[in-house]
């Protein structure tokens, strides 16, 4: 028999997803082993995989664009600052062949 006053803890979770765990039973009104234990409590019956709610879903899918919108953001600025490189380089070089006799 379990402890209810004991502390637990669930490897493998993710910070992200224990944060908005946490806001989800926050929002709930709920201390938030309430809010998993209602959760799996409401979904127990369910044919299939307990899914969890959209929102847990939907936060660490925002996330994961996020991260990939600034991983090329900042492929997208090198690759700028190149071409930029590049164009300059041109332009001088056109400058000179413009100068020659």
């Amino acid at each position: 028999m379990t402890k209810p006053d004991v502390p637990w803890s669930i490897k493998g979770v993710s910070p992200e997803i224990r944060a908005v765990a946490k806001e989800e039973a926050k929002l709930a009104g709920l201390p938030m082993g309430l809010w998993l234990s209602n959760l799996i409590e409401k979904n127990k019956n369910a044919e299939g995989p307990l899914v969890p709610p959209p929102s847990l879903v939907e936060s660490e899918h925002i996330k994961a664009m996020q991260r990939r919108l600034l991983d090329l953001e900042r492929r997208l600025a090198g690759d700028i600052s190149k071409l930029h490189k590049a164009t300059e380089m041109l332009s001088s070089r056109l400058d000179q062949l413009d100068k020659k006799p």
